[in-house]
């Protein structure tokens, strides 16, 4: 008897504190709709927008399946629906401002992200966007000392845009400076660039180096993020006009060794081209159009132009 009197007791009390706890939360939001219960704390459903109110530090609400937490002192953001969770962290901050979280530089896929700090620079634009991409800015993660934001852009290397190397202008991949960087040019050259030389006439064989960039110049970093100085990167390109410097005797730019681009050997207009070349007012008597295939695909050529009224005065060429 005594045993029933005590779980009544007990029973009562228990109803007691549960009354409290309502009443309380009844008066602190206006709008009671019913019990609901997050990570195991009891609250009230909010009438007007059926949000799961919980009294505390931090600001809890729920819909459906999904929360949402935020809470004071160490930043924190938890967004969760079904089984799925997502946990952002702020850290220490004194300002209270969220810190970009950092991405594994393997991992990285976008300018916005951002990356540890001592990293290999080179190597993150060409796994985002290929050899062609090289770095146009480095600068500082916002609210994160640990971090750097990499900017990558299309024939941009160490900030200095290459762009401007010509039409079929192209990159290689940080290579050993010891390999020779002609041969190299011909192994990267990307397919699109390979296929459309084809019909303005070039071999696609005869890509040659146009500036070679070494170390910290080409992006190319070691996986701490110091410079890589034996590493170095070709920026490549077809020998085109006066810039053919496979064909001989002489590769000095003057006057007697200016090189239209490849043509159709059979029906272009060498003549128009040379006069263009060197000099506006050459008359068109006085041009002389060597035509020949030099590094052309068959069917087509180069002019090797020259005006007949100036003396060729050729340099001595080093023994």
């Amino acid at each position: 008897m005594k045993y029933n009197f005590m779980v009544i007791i007990f029973i009562l009390f228990i109803v007691f504190i549960l009354f409290i706890v309502f009443n309380y939360l009844l008066i602190k939001n206006e709008y009671f709709d019913g019990i609901c219960q997050i990570d195991g704390n009891l609250g009230a459903y909010n009438h007007d927008n059926s949000e799961c109110i919980i009294d505390g530090s931090s600001d809890t609400t729920a819909s459906g399946d999904s929360a949402t937490t935020t809470a004071s002192g160490d930043s924190a953001t938890t967004t969760a629906s079904g089984d799925s969770t997502t946990t952002t962290a702020s850290g220490d901050s004194d300002d209270g401002a969220v810190i970009t979280q950092i991405t594994p530089a393997a991992e990285s896929k976008s300018n916005d992200d951002c990356i540890p700090k001592n990293s290999n620079y080179g190597e993150i634009c060409k796994n985002r966007f290929g050899n062609n991409f090289g770095i146009s800015k480095i600068e500082d993660c916002e609210n994160n000392t640990k971090g750097k934001k990499i900017t990558c852009t299309e024939m941009v290397f160490n900030e200095i845009n290459y762009s401007n190397q010509g039409k079929y202008a192209y990159a290689t991949d940080c290579i050993n400076d010891s390999l020779d960087l002609d041969t190299m040019c011909n192994y990267y050259m990307p397919d699109n660039i390979k296929n459309n030389s084809k019909e303005d006439g070039y071999n696609v064989n005869s890509a040659g180096l146009d500036v070679s960039l070494k170390g910290k110049d080409g992006d190319c970093y070691l996986t701490n993020g110091d410079p890589d100085s034996s590493k170095v990167r070709g920026i490549c390109n077809f020998k085109r006009e006066n810039k053919i410097n496979r064909v001989r005797p002489i590769s000095y730019e003057n006057d007697y060794n200016k090189f239209t681009q490849c043509q159709n050997m059979t029906t272009h207009n060498f003549v128009n081209d040379c006069q263009t070349l060197l000099d506006e007012e050459t008359e068109e008597e006085d041009v002389f159009a060597d035509i020949r295939g030099f590094d052309c695909m068959p069917g087509y050529a180069r002019a090797k132009c020259r005006d007949t009224k100036k003396d060729i005065n050729m340099p001595v060429v080093p023994q």
